[in-house]
């Protein structure tokens, strides 16, 4: 079977079919850009656009500029685990892959009427004189530039989760198929405990409710910072939350204890952030919402390099002592020319979901 999937790569005739048993190694093994389509045989939009996505296939291997480019498709009804894994819940949508990423570099929805356009539009970005996909490798090889842009996505969404803990965790229990892919991540896991690792400032294996009030300060907040005025907000913030996590798993486990300090623990966090995880699981696109928020001080619907540097500055201020804020301004700089990949002097929200996928190609780094 690889044989013949070798050959067929090879010549490049036609888009290649993948399922479970050889998605992963085949994306990895893969040497240049990979375009994933995710598609289904009962999917009357993956049946429109067929047509124009093998006419653009064949074009292009037959145009130099796309020498390094291979196509794929996955078949969602047959390959839901992979689909579920990838974050595919609507149809038909294209995935970028890099030889030297562990995740997809981008992701996008195909609009119908202008499928051809925004195929060729998406992969521009990467081959040719743009420079984005050699510019992802040097971060890939070397990713402090993109670490302060990583960090702050991940402190917003554990504000984001403790605000939200109790609709999370009740979500996440409906979800049980997607709780299971999410917490068996071993990847997410590392990246879950290197940013408990950066909170947990005195390394005594829980967090306090003055770490959270620094990460709250160094992320703008998103939201508590007219409560935390109040004493003991924060404690009372951790405390529910660990309170809740346990709840959740109280029958089976048998955890629940009548009252915790105002702390939270390993365990505690990871279940609260699958849950923040497996609820948005549906809704990729809003996820970055409130990180894109909080960057935009003006919010005028873009981020410019200084709002990008004043947020930066708020991390490096209050996290300091974490190893999270360790970083430099020609980083930040550099963090947002890899970002602007249209090179508008801007982000929107669409290009900053996008960006946010690029993050993924660096390495979750503790500094």
């Amino acid at each position: 079977m690889r044989a013949h999937l070798s050959r067929t790569v090879t010549a490049r005739m036609d888009v290649v079919e993948l399922d479970a048993s050889n998605f992963a190694n085949t994306i990895a093994a893969n040497k240049g850009l990979a375009v994933v389509e995710f598609y289904a045989p009962y999917c009357r939009l993956c049946k429109r656009i067929a047509p124009a996505y093998a006419r653009e296939v064949s074009q292009m291997e037959a145009d130099a500029l796309y020498k390094d480019v291979t196509f794929f498709k996955v078949n969602f009804k047959e390959c839901q685990d992979v689909a579920f894994r990838e974050r595919v819940l609507a149809l038909p949508t294209f995935h970028f892959y890099a030889p030297f990423a562990s995740r997809r570099i981008n992701r996008f929805l195909v609009k119908p009427n202008t499928f051809g356009k925004q195929l060729r539009y998406e992969l521009d970005r990467y081959v040719g004189d743009s420079g984005h996909l050699t510019l992802l490798q040097s971060l890939s090889d070397n990713p402090a530039p993109l670490s302060p842009l990583t960090r702050f996505g991940l402190l917003s969404a554990l504000l984001t989760a403790l605000e939200n803990v109790d609709d999370f965790l009740e979500e996440a229990a409906r979800e049980e198929h997607f709780s299971t892919i999410v917490g068996t991540d071993e990847r997410r896991l590392a990246e879950l405990e290197n940013l408990f690792n950066w909170v947990d400032a005195n390394s005594d294996g829980v967090i306090n409710a003055d770490e959270l009030a620094a990460v709250a300060a160094a992320v703008g907040s998103l939201g508590v910072a007219g409560a935390a005025q109040s004493d003991g907000f924060f404690d009372g913030l951790l405390q529910h939350a660990q309170e809740a996590a346990y709840t959740q798993e109280a029958t089976s486990e048998g955890e629940w204890v009548a009252a915790w300090p105002g702390t939270l623990d390993f365990p505690a966090f990871v279940r609260i952030m699958t849950s923040k995880t497996v609820t948005e699981w549906k809704v990729p696109e809003c996820e970055l919402k409130p990180v894109f928020s909080a960057l935009d001080a003006n919010q005028d619907g873009s981020i410019s390099k200084e709002e990008l540097m004043a947020a930066m500055q708020g991390v490096r201020a209050n996290l300091a002592h974490t190893g999270a804020g360790a970083f430099t301004a020609k980083n930040v700089e550099d963090a947002f020319d890899a970002a602007d990949r249209n090179k508008a002097g801007v982000l929107d929200y669409e290009g900053f979901v996008a960006v946010m996928s690029d993050m993924t190609v660096a390495k979750i780094t503790t500094v």
